[in-house]
């Protein structure tokens, strides 16, 4: 699967909600995703501090099960690196020793689209290799949110990827987006009921989805849903949708559709 996030410091914690979902799928020993959390949360503070030099640009993170390693990749578009940077690693930033140390591979260069790539491979005895598309560094899912500034887009090379996943990155973006509890626990349920009906009707095994905040408002956009797909999903999901998101909405991009669900808290 593919994060793309803007390097805020704040985005750094999604990351590591993202990173969480994958462990409980794949069912990571306690031990092993604390050094992919701590590796990982070194890799994308780099990129925060470092990679534009106090603006904002492209914060990307990528993930991949084999058989009995996880993969992951931080990348970004900044400044980069020259090869003698690459090469000596260990030295180069804050963070890195700490990746060298926790990873049983590490790798740093130049990304495909300039930038930093670093790549980290924990080894995961007795994990399964995740089937599904490959996920690319091509660039973000193209889903537009109209009127909306996105905040997260996240891409899954198997759609029932995002049971665990999606909840809890909408979860955090609506009490970023300062929901009450209660509220944030509606984000919740629609995203597990989203996540849960979504398997058999994308347009192809993967599922991108977008997701922007506005004051007391998430917004989360899912496709590219089958034709009809997207009415078939808000049925298997009408009770969470009816009663929790407060617009619904169905665009064709092509011969895929996404639906859009706008939730506010009014309170």
């Amino acid at each position: 699967m593919r994060l793309h996030l803007s390097s805020r410091p704040e985005n750094v914690a999604l990351a590591r909600e993202v990173l969480a979902g994958l462990a409980e799928t794949v069912a990571l020993s306690r031990e092993q995703y604390d050094d992919m959390r701590t590796a990982v949360t070194e890799a994308c503070n780099n990129v925060v501090q470092h990679a534009y030099e106090g603006e904002e640009g492209l914060l990307e993170l990528e993930l991949r099960v084999l058989r009995d390693a996880v993969e992951v990749v931080v990348r970004d578009q900044g400044i980069g690196m020259d090869d003698h940077a690459a090469e000596a690693a260990g030295d180069l930033e804050i963070g890195l020793p700490v990746m060298l140390a926790l990873a049983d591979r590490l790798e740093v260069g130049n990304g495909p689209y300039g930038g930093t790539e670093v790549s980290m491979r924990f080894l995961t005895p007795g994990v399964a290799a995740l089937g599904g598309a490959h996920t690319n560094g091509d660039g973000p899912p193209e889903i537009v949110l109209p009127g909306v500034q996105v905040s997260a887009r996240v891409a899954f090379s198997r759609a029932d990827l995002a049971e665990t996943i999606l909840p809890r990155v909408a979860a955090s973006l609506a009490a970023r987006a300062h929901f009450s509890t209660d509220r944030v626990s509606d984000v919740q349920l629609v995203s597990d009921a989203i996540a849960a009906g979504t398997s058999e009707l994308t347009n192809g095994p993967h599922l991108e989805v977008a997701l922007g905040t506005g004051r007391r408002r998430l917004d989360m956009q899912i496709g590219p849903l089958q034709a009809g797909g997207a009415e078939l999903l808000q049925r298997r999901s009408l009770p969470a949708i009816e009663r929790i998101a407060d617009e619904a909405s169905v665009t064709a991009i092509g011969p895929d559709e996404v639906l859009l669900l706008r939730i506010h808290d009014k309170a």
